[in-house]
C-alpha cells in the first residue's frame, strides 16, 4: 500500500487511551487465530480433498486439521467478541456512546455472527469436515472484510483515521481465487465420494462418525 506524501497528527482519541490498547491487541489477535483456522481449512482442503483418495472422505467428521480449526474458530471468537465489547468501553470512554452502529462496529458484528452461527452448525452436527474447511474460508473473507473493506473500500464512519488508498484490485483477486479454490474442492469432493461409493450422511455431531447404524466416536 503506497504511503501518503504527508501523515497528519494523531487525533486525540488516539493518544495515551489505554483502552484503545486492550481492543487494538485483542482485534489483531483474534484476526491472527481465525487466519489461522483459514490456513489450516486451506491444508485441509489440499491434503485430504484436491491430493486425497477416495478413503480420506469415508470418515465425515473427526480429521485432526479440522479439530484444530474448529478450535482455532472458539478462540478467535472469543478473542473477537471481547475486542469488540472493548472497543465499545473505549468508544464510550472517547465518544461518549458504546455503541453507534458505525460500518466498523457492524460488520465486526457480522464478523461475530458468523462465526457463532458456524460453530453451533458444527456443534450440532450440521456441518462436517468439508463443510467447516469451506466455511472457514469464506469466514474469513468476512474478516478481511471487516478489516480492510470498511477501511479502503466503503471510506466512511468514526474510524476515518484508518482509511487509505491502494491494493484494492490485490485484494479482489485474492478473494476472487478463494471462490475459485472452492469451487474446485467441491466439485474434486464429490468426485471423491463419487468413487467411494458413500452417500452424504447428515446431522453427525461433531468428534462423531457413523458405523454400521449407529453413531461412535471418532478414532
Amino acid at each position: 500500500v503506497p504511503l501518503q506524501d504527508q501523515t497528519n497528527a494523531l487525533p486525540p482519541v488516539l493518544r495515551n487511551n489505554y483502552w484503545l490498547t486492550v481492543h487494538v491487541l485483542t482485534i489483531v489477535a483474534s484476526y491472527g487465530v481465525l487466519g489461522l483456522s483459514a490456513v489450516l481449512g486451506h491444508v485441509y482442503l489440499f491434503k485430504a480433498v484436491i491430493f486425497g483418495k477416495p478413503e480420506d472422505v469415508r470418515m465425515p467428521v473427526g480429521h485432526p486439521l479440522i479439530t484444530q480449526v474448529y478450535r482455532s474458530m472458539q478462540i478467535g471468537l472469543i478473542l473477537l467478541t471481547a475486542g469488540t465489547i472493548l472497543g465499545g468501553v473505549w468508544a464510550a470512554d472517547s465518544w461518549g456512546r458504546f455503541w453507534g452502529w458505525d460500518p466498523k462496529e457492524t460488520w465486526a458484528l457480522i464478523s461475530i455472527i458468523v462465526y457463532f452461527i458456524l460453530l453451533h452448525a458444527r456443534h450440532i452436527g450440521w456441518l462436517r469436515d468439508f463443510g467447516l474447511g469451506i466455511m472457514s474460508i469464506m469466514a474469513f473473507l468476512c474478516i478481511i472484510w471487516t478489516f480492510y473493506g470498511v477501511n479502503y473500500v466503503m471510506a466512511s464512519g468514526l474510524h476515518s483515521y484508518g482509511f487509505g488508498n491502494g491494493g484494492e484490485l490485490w485484494v479482489a483477486i485474492w478473494a476472487i481465487a478463494e471462490l475459485v479454490f472452492i469451487a474446485l474442492c467441491k466439485l474434486r469432493y464429490n468426485n471423491l465420494r463419487k468413487k467411494a461409493g458413500k452417500e452424504p450422511e447428515k446431522n453427525i455431531p461433531a468428534g462423531k462418525t457413523r458405523e454400521a447404524g449407529t453413531v461412535k466416536p471418532a478414532t
